[in-house]
């Protein structure tokens, strides 16, 4: 694993706790301790930061992936994490956000529009213009 900042790939800032705080075991060693990394470094960090595993074989990458979205870990939830696995180049990664501000401007956005629309403001053609949108992309 490395990190955004100067970490060598597979070095930890911080050390991982030797046993996962989840509710499963899962069946394959690597994941299990990937999982168990990122259990323990996300609610430590005070900054952006993209945590980068590299050479994870897609069933490991699948398995962290999932079990990260669906056990609900209120450590990772509360860091408004954002997890990908690419499959053709066996990297995951995970992106911590500490704070909610990458997110400030959708509120705004949608409230602002509700009122330009309301009072006349844009019409329904300009308003299909506004493209909204959070860690995606569009073309």
């Amino acid at each position: 694993m490395s990190t955004s900042s100067t970490m060598a790939p597979g070095v930890l800032s911080r050390s991982p706790s030797p046993e996962p705080p989840l509710g499963v075991k899962l069946p394959r060693p690597k994941a299990q301790k990937i999982v168990a990394e990122i259990v323990k470094f996300v609610p430590l960090t005070v900054d952006y930061t993209e945590l980068t595993y590299e050479e994870v074989e897609p069933e490991d990458g699948l398995l962290v992936a999932r079990t990260l979205a669906e056990h609900k870990h209120p450590e990772i939830e509360r860091r408004t994490s954002r997890v990908s696995y690419n499959s053709l180049k066996k990297t995951l990664w995970i992106r911590a956000m500490p704070t909610f501000l990458h997110d400030a401007h959708q509120q705004w956005v949608m409230s602002a529009m509700l009122d330009w629309a309301y009072n006349g403001l844009v019409n329904k053609g300009e308003r299909r213009k506004i493209s909204v949108g959070v860690g995606t992309s569009k073309s």
